[in-house]
């Protein structure tokens, strides 16, 4: 993979090397420098694809204020734009220019906030938003502000193929919605939105240029996350995005802590019983074969014991990568606590999850650990079972039994129920 670049235009050497040692530090990114109009064309002119973003200064002594905003962005480099002056002309004037962001000089805290800035622009590709307006013209305006961005865009012209779109991209994170259109509103698209996704996860932001009193309030209260008049700016109309979208991985965030386990990155045992007792019970009205597989690493105190705790976590840790590879999207892989795991296997014949279990047991077995200068082995005992009834907690016991039975007849196996 090609790392990327960042061009930094400053007129300041000293500004520079604050970019410069910034951008590399957190980012990780290589930076070219120019400290004048000429310079960055020589740049440009050698490869601009090479450029991530550029990081430019609009006065220059060689150029005429602004001039190097529409240089980079001729070349197809998103812009951003760092400046003394606080003008509220020259900021409308750059944004008409295609720039995406801006910031006075005097007011960026050792320029912390334009590398967060460029980081969250990394992180923006991550996003796929939704566009929905019956007017094909403002649809690619709106499109184009938020493909500089590098944010994915899908397109829709009413509510119904909104609905038909987040139906086939369950990864759409954000919708930005005119009211009036033919067909499904704003208003009914955001209810329908709100009656299959909450807030947390797929946001909504109401957009009208109407007249109408409390359109806003209306939107608002029938769920959408946000609401921006039209026409607007877009500088606020990016801030808009941005913070929806913070709220959003907020909210990702806090439910992904709430549902994993700290230390191995898998389910917890929380999150286990809230969703394995529903699969289990529709598998059973539907006539589909689950099973139930209670894992546990052998002689784990011994591991402790020897390495020390911080040996012990290591060994959880690639242990618990181990299992979830082996495993599909529909499993639930979950650590139930300490050295013992616990798989809920989605529709699956027994046959197959008892050779899933055995391989997984093998390349246990051949793993080596790096600690320190120390490498350390470990195996797993396991117990297996079809789920033969609607009760969850039934079937674990009978699953932990025999995983027992595998520990006492030598460990380093699989233990499958008798038919």
């Amino acid at each position: 993979m090609v790392q990327e670049r960042v061009l930094i235009v400053e007129p300041s050497r000293t500004l520079a090397t604050i970019l410069e040692r910034s951008i590399k530090n957190r980012l990780e990114m290589i930076t070219e420098t120019a400290f004048t109009y000429k310079e960055a064309e020589n740049l440009l002119q050698q490869n601009p694809e090479r450029f991530y973003v550029a990081l430019v200064d609009v006065d220059l002594s060689d150029a005429d204020q602004g001039d190097i905003v529409d240089l980079v962005t001729g070349f197809g480099v998103p812009c951003m734009v760092l400046t003394h002056e606080e003008n509220k002309g020259l900021r409308r004037k750059l944004f008409s220019r295609n720039i995406i962001d801006y910031w006075i000089k005097e007011y960026s805290a050792n320029y912390d906030y334009v590398v967060q800035a460029i980081e969250q622009l990394t992180r923006n590709r991550e996003h796929k938003i939704l566009i929905v307006d019956d007017s094909r013209g403002f649809r690619r305006l709106v499109s184009l502000l938020l493909t500089r961005k590098r944010y994915e865009v899908l397109e829709a012209d009413h509510g119904g193929e909104a609905l038909n779109l987040l139906a086939k991209h369950p990864d759409i994170r954000l919708v930005v919605t005119d009211y009036e259109m033919p067909e499904v509103n704003g208003f009914e698209l955001t209810h329908r939105i709100r009656r299959l996704y909450d807030k947390s996860r797929v946001g909504v932001i109401g957009l009208s240029s109407s007249e109408e009193d409390g359109i806003s309030a209306r939107f608002l209260k029938i769920g959408a996350n946000d609401f921006l008049k039209k026409p607007f700016e877009v500088e606020e109309f990016y801030c808009r995005i941005n913070q929806n979208l913070e709220m959003l991985d907020l909210f990702h965030q806090i439910k992904q802590a709430s549902n994993t386990d700290f230390l191995t990155k898998l389910f917890n045992r929380k999150y286990f019983f809230e969703v394995a007792p529903a699969m289990l019970k529709r598998a059973m009205f539907s006539g589909q074969k689950m099973a139930v597989a209670m894992i546990d690493i052998d002689h784990f105190k011994k591991i402790n014991d020897r390495y020390g705790h911080d040996g012990g976590d290591v060994a959880l840790v690639q242990t618990a990568q181990v299992i979830k590879a082996k495993f599909r999207p529909q499993d639930v892989v979950a650590r139930f606590g300490g050295e013992e795991f616990c798989v809920f296997f989605g529709p699956i014949e027994l046959e197959s999850a008892t050779r899933k279990l055995q391989s997984l047991c093998d390349e246990m077995r051949g793993l080596e650990i790096p600690f320190g200068n120390e490498i350390i082995r470990l195996t797993l005992s396991v117990g297996l079972r079809l789920a033969k009834g609607e009760h969850l907690d039934l079937e674990i016991s009978l699953a932990d039994k025999l995983l027992y039975e595998a520990k006492r007849g030598g460990r380093d196996q699989v233990m499958v129920q008798s038919e």
